[in-house]
């Protein structure tokens, strides 16, 4: 059936693997622009997916998959969404406008998924990690100009993020909710907040984070505070550089 979470204008039939879809043209379905479930060693490549009901690309369950340069603009869901998947990679794509949720979202228990020189830009949220999301590497990508978080790791452990930039969004640059361990080292978290005017900070940790490390990063003229701490213990902070911010 036609449910919009588990269907796409392409789907990809579950168990398969070394499949590729490159260079579709993929607008304006009542479903995902394309879904995978439980496959794995397969690319999606130079695709362009707008204005789909529900996400552009959703790969459920699989492993050894990549997601590379792609056009991804103004669907009804996430840009770019994995869940539960392992050992992958999402690289090089540009994502913007999903105005309702994310720009890419890594869930429930996916692990070892590198997410690298992303452009994700004017969605609700830029990235999310959560639900138990573990153990992935982000690096320099760009979330800028997003309704919300730039960066936001919830119930998430073990993950890193290097060398990401995170500017003018409207809430937090990077924020950490519930999430132990991770390692932050040389992000940037320049001039967020100020949502309505509520304010916010450029790096958080919330809600019982802790055994985390931010090392060398870079919060200035943010609305509110360069880096926050709330109801978090033991974590790390060395070398970082905050300045201009609200307080």
């Amino acid at each position: 059936p036609d449910e919009p979470g588990f269907s796409g204008a392409i789907d990809v039939n579950p168990g398969l693997t070394g499949v590729t879809v490159r260079r579709c043209n993929i607008v304006g379905s009542s479903v995902n622009g394309i879904y995978t479930p439980d496959v794995s060693n397969s690319r999606y490549e130079d695709n362009t997916l707008q204005g789909n009901a529900n996400h552009g690309i959703h790969i459920d369950g699989g492993s050894g998959n990549s997601v590379i340069g792609n056009t991804i603009r103004g669907n009804g869901g996430i840009g770019i969404v994995f869940t539960v998947v392992v050992d992958s990679e999402i690289r090089a794509n540009v994502v913007e406008s999903q105005v309702n949720w994310a720009g890419i979202a890594l869930f429930a228990d996916s692990r070892g998924v590198d997410v690298v020189g992303n452009t994700i830009r004017a969605n609700a949220f830029g990235m999310l990690i959560e639900s138990g999301a573990r153990e992935n590497t982000l690096v320099a990508n760009t979330a800028n100009n997003n309704l919300l978080e730039g960066f936001a790791l919830t119930s998430s452990n073990g993950n890193v993020l290097v060398g990401n930039t995170s500017n003018n969004n409207g809430f937090e640059g990077f924020l950490l909710v519930d999430s132990d361990d991770n390692e932050l080292r040389g992000n940037v978290a320049n001039l967020n907040g100020d949502h309505e005017a509520n304010v916010f900070a450029g790096f958080g940790l919330v809600s019982g984070s802790s055994g985390n490390t931010l090392e060398g990063n870079t919060a200035n003229a943010n609305a509110d505070e360069g880096f926050i701490l709330e109801a978090s213990d033991a974590n790390t902070l060395r070398a970082n550089t905050s300045n201009r911010n609200g307080q």
